[in-house]
């Protein structure tokens, strides 16, 4: 199984930013006084790679590929949906949450000397 610091060591080579990360799911404990166990906060970090799927997630903890993306938003996904303020309606399982933080501004900037270059790398999602 995987360890939490490779997880996020895979997250930051993916161009997430893994301080910006940890105080998101710092302010979800606090504000909905919550505990994150460790196993969702690992998936966490493997969906935001980009390298991973639902399945293999699933695959990886041994879990059932048919409810591991309802488990996650369970645990960990509605309070994130809740924390920044999305609608009712927006998903945020293993698939989508990239996305939705990738929009949300929690991926690295990469800057360039020339003002008119500074981007945010592209997502594939």
């Amino acid at each position: 199984m995987f360890r939490i610091e490779f997880a996020k060591k895979q997250a930051w080579e993916n161009e997430l930013d893994i301080p910006k990360c940890e105080i998101l799911l710092e302010k979800i404990r606090e504000n909905f006084n919550v505990k994150i166990i460790e196993k969702y906060e690992i998936i966490f970090y493997l969906s935001l790679t980009g390298l991973y799927n639902a399945e293999d997630i699933a695959e990886i903890f041994g879990h059932s590929p048919k409810n591991i993306n309802a488990d996650f938003n369970k645990n960990l996904g509605h309070y994130i949906r809740s924390y920044l303020e999305l609608e009712d309606t927006d998903r945020v399982g293993i698939t989508s949450i990239r996305r939705i933080l990738y929009k949300a501004g929690y991926f690295k900037e990469i800057y360039s000397p020339n003002p008119i270059i500074n981007i945010r790398r592209t997502s594939k999602y």
